[in-house]
């Protein structure tokens, strides 16, 4: 299998003796490795690297090219492929910083400045689209150009390194979230609970209500109706009022509602439907 230019290098790491210089230019200038916090804390680097290399590997881990070119004599200068690398990685964070604030279309302008480019020059255009192209096909970002609206869409981006300093506060972030999805499971486990006891309450409660009317019917002599809806079925009961009448206290008896008074539409002969509500409403 093909190994992985993180392990390349680690390996090459294990086996510097006081030439980490060169093993770090060549880190930086390669364009297949994007990560650098671990060769960043190798002992054999830390030991034998001079303090402006461990600078330069530390801007390649976290920083971006406004921070290189604010003090720029700190790190030396870059040869082009370095320079290259650098904006690449400054392009990751500025998709990680529009992805935290639900932003995916970057316009090239802010790419162009956020990159140390000159806006004015079509040079410099030509320059970023090719940077996007390249970061598009190495798999470090997942989106496409809009050239008609001059902007970015991302869709994925890498991670870059992390400061042992952060990582406590992701591991706090990331407790605040499994809280938080805890706490929704249980909300929603109490609800799943609550409407299945309400689903078996309320299917107790119409075999009584079915029950009732059923009683009504046989001492009435009424049979043969649908009981598929009791509460429709009271209007079509044969035996005209004194029946809908005596259905309707069977059902206030078990179920707690009460009949509603209200004028009749009569039509052929036939009884309204009464209106329910729950009793003292």
């Amino acid at each position: 299998s093909t190994i992985s230019p993180q392990a390349y290098f680690l390996s090459l790491a294990e086996t510097t003796k006081g030439n980490a210089g060169a093993l770090i230019s060549q880190a930086i200038s390669s364009p297949r490795l994007f990560h650098f916090s671990e060769l960043l804390h190798h002992p054999n680097i830390s030991k034998s690297a001079s303090a402006n290399h461990l600078d330069l590997l530390e801007l390649f881990a976290y920083g971006t090219v406004s921070q290189y070119q604010s003090n720029s004599a700190k790190y030396g200068v870059l040869n082009k492929s370095q320079l290259f690398k650098l904006r690449q990685l400054t392009l990751v964070s500025l998709i990680l910083r529009n992805f935290q604030l639900k932003r995916r279309s970057i316009s090239y302008d802010s790419i162009l400045q956020e990159l140390g480019m000159d806006q004015n020059c079509g040079a410099s255009m030509r320059e970023l689209e090719d940077l996007i192209i390249t970061s598009i096909y190495s798999g470090i970002v997942e989106g496409k150009m809009d050239h008609k609206k001059m902007c970015l869409v991302a869709h994925g981006v890498i991670s870059r390194d992390v400061k042992i300093a952060d990582v406590s506060g992701m591991i706090a972030q990331l407790e605040a979230f499994e809280e938080k999805n805890n706490m929704v499971l249980t909300h929603l486990c109490n609800s799943a609970e609550y409407v299945q006891s309400s689903h078996e309450d309320d299917t107790k409660k119409w075999k009584k209500v079915e029950m009732a009317i059923r009683e009504v019917r046989n001492r009435d002599g009424v049979a043969g109706r649908d009981m598929s809806n009791p509460l429709a079925g009271l209007a079509s009961l044969g035996g005209g009022s004194m029946v809908v009448e005596a259905t309707a206290s069977a059902l206030e008896r078990v179920t707690g509602y009460q009949q509603i008074d209200r004028k009749s539409k009569r039509s052929r002969g036939g009884v309204a439907g009464p209106m329910y509500a729950k009793r003292g409403d």
